[in-house]
């Protein structure tokens, strides 16, 4: 990422505004709520298709971005929605969920084949992984790496708390992005056997 970071620049608009942009920007440095994304080596076939496992602590930002902006399986790539809604694996207890309310994840979603064999990849999942069943995955936003402009004309990168920006936010203007978020909504915790 040293090489997205000198790339860097600032953009000044006629009507005051500004925001963080990169010195030989491409459509597709910007999702479609016009946000710039973190760029990242990624291994390709002679296709163009992502190739490797992913590794589920360290997602690669692209495979990350693509799957939960097309809720595709973060595995195989596939389609994840099926009739009964969209499946998620989250960290928690069963228990510490509560159904009517919504939780914010950066986990893209995984068809049936492969949640149920993601836990023997991540000991994590194994451990405090969670199926959730979701009816709504609205995007919410993005995490990423907060940049300001400097009086001495530079770009600076900030401290970063860990929160999702929600789409919208004045703050996204000065943001690389790394993760997209999704609101998982209306999900109901299963027993991944039972699907």
């Amino acid at each position: 990422m040293d090489e997205s970071f000198s790339a860097l620049r600032a953009s000044f608009s006629s009507a005051g505004g500004s925001r963080v942009r990169y010195a030989d920007e491409r459509r597709r440095d910007r999702d479609a709520q016009g946000v710039l994304w973190a760029r990242v080596s990624q291994s390709l076939d002679e296709h163009g298709v992502l190739t490797g496992a992913p590794r589920w602590k360290m997602i690669n930002p692209a495979r990350q971005r693509e799957t939960m902006s097309q809720l595709l399986c973060q595995f195989c790539r596939e389609p994840a929605r099926t009739d009964e809604g969209i499946l998620f694996l989250h960290s928690t207890k069963a228990g510490a969920l509560d159904p009517s309310t919504s939780l914010r994840t950066t986990q893209p979603p995984f068809c049936r084949e492969h949640a149920r064999t993601a836990p023997e990849g991540c000991s994590h999942l194994a451990k405090h992984g969670v199926a959730l069943l979701a009816q709504s995955a609205p995007l919410y936003g993005v995490v990423g790496t907060p940049y300001r402009y400097t009086v001495d004309r530079t770009i600076q990168a900030m401290a970063f708390d860990g929160d999702p920006v929600p789409y919208g936010h004045a703050d996204l203007d000065w943001m690389v992005a790394s993760q997209l978020v999704r609101t998982v909504r209306a999900f109901t915790v299963v027993n991944l056997e039972d699907l």
